[in-house]
């Protein structure tokens, strides 16, 4: 199956959009609804525009911008099953980066020597964290668009990446323990954030919050038969999302999502309930989710 790209954009925005896909030499389909424009972006047009953004040479782009050069990264992983190597200056730093790879990722990442191998799982990863978060690509932009150009290049299918961007995403995700003290860093406490896992932070110093990117973005809405409920909507990063619900139970969600879906649903302090953006989406595509900013597919 080929990959889609579907980006909505209110009528009034879409002639840009119109404009840059034009610029790039990237063909699509377009349709009217109402007050929006939806943009079908199919095949090799996802992965051309991807490589195109990539070959900017600034990282402070939109995060629209961004999300499609992962989308296309992911594509052009999957069509030409590319994998990763990194070099590294010993072999205790080869094994620390090949561990906070498995720890985070759950994929196979291998050792031999000072060199760090692993598949496009791990890939993917590396490339959704880096374009997600400033906080972790600040001070290694160049390596990053250049993981990103690398991973969308059609003929190239062994990627290295950088050992300054390999140190970054360790300082960033590594979990470290001394005697009592265990240190949870940015990177860990933002994916927790985005997984539903962790609950009751809304309400955090805003500077804390600003930080890692949080921002309030709208309020929508669950209608659920007969019962309605608000369900804050929080970017976190660029462009990733979380939904914090009210007045709401799993129960209530059980009729319209899978139990592998509602398992990853949190519940916080006075039942609220924290949806990670994979879940909005079901909701969404179920039509119990009433949205006034339609996200970038």
């Amino acid at each position: 199956m080929e990959p889609l790209l579907v980006i909505t954009s209110p009528k009034d925005e879409s002639i840009l959009l119109e404009a840059l896909f034009e610029a790039l030499g990237v063909k699509y389909t377009l349709a009217e609804e109402g007050d929006y424009v939806t943009f079908y972006l199919a095949g090799e047009n996802v992965e051309t525009l991807a490589y195109k953004i990539a070959d900017k040479t600034s990282l402070e782009i939109g995060g629209d911008l961004l999300r499609i050069m992962r989308i296309g990264a992911g594509s052009a992983i999957a069509k030409y099953g590319k994998v990763f190597y990194a070099v590294m200056r010993s072999e205790e730093e080869a094994e620390k980066v090949a561990s906070l790879l498995k720890s985070a990722t759950g994929a196979k990442v291998t050792r031999r020597g000072r060199r760090v191998y692993g598949g496009g799982e791990a890939l993917e990863w590396m490339l959704e964290v880096t374009l997600n978060y400033r906080f972790v690509r600040r001070g290694v932009e160049k390596e990053v668009l250049a993981l990103a150009r690398k991973t969308l290049e059609p003929g190239r299918r062994r990627v290295r990446v950088a050992r300054r961007l390999m140190l970054r995403l360790y300082k960033e995700f590594a979990i470290r323990v001394e005697g009592d003290y265990i240190e949870v860093p940015e990177g860990r406490i933002a994916s927790y954030i985005l997984s539903g896992m962790a609950t009751d932070w809304e309400n955090l110093e805003p500077v804390f919050l600003e930080h890692l990117g949080i921002k309030h973005v709208e309020t929508a809405k669950l209608r659920l038969g007969h019962k309605t409920a608000p369900v804050d909507i929080y970017v976190v990063g660029e462009y990733r999302e979380v939904g914090v619900a009210r007045r709401v139970s799993l129960e209530d969600l059980r009729d319209f999502l899978d139990e592998e879906l509602v398992e990853m649903i949190g519940v916080g302090k006075k039942g609220k309930l924290y949806i990670p953006d994979v879940v909005l989406d079901a909701l969404l595509e179920a039509g119990v989710l009433e949205r006034s900013l339609r996200p970038l597919e």
